[in-house]
């Protein structure tokens, strides 16, 4: 149930943090359980696990990709 989680454990699903690279990957924020993880889709391939999975007490609030697309940043 909802009410027996804290605030950040309640943080569930898709955010409105992401990027794409000139090579059009896309990298996401999905919370899951109220852990931030970034994912990434190339073409029309999803990749099922996140590529960083942070702990219930931090928290990404943006991520961006290198000029040259092959890294990822996040603050």
């Amino acid at each position: 149930m909802a009410f027996g989680k804290s605030e950040i454990e309640q943080q569930q699903g898709l955010t409105n943090i992401y990027d794409i690279s000139t090579e059009g990957m896309i990298a996401y924020v999905v919370y899951e359980s109220g852990k931030p993880g970034i994912y990434l889709q190339y073409d029309l391939e999803v990749f099922d696990n996140p590529v960083v999975q942070l702990d219930l007490d931090q928290e990404i609030l943006d991520i961006s990709f290198h000029l040259m697309g092959k890294v990822l940043f996040m603050s």
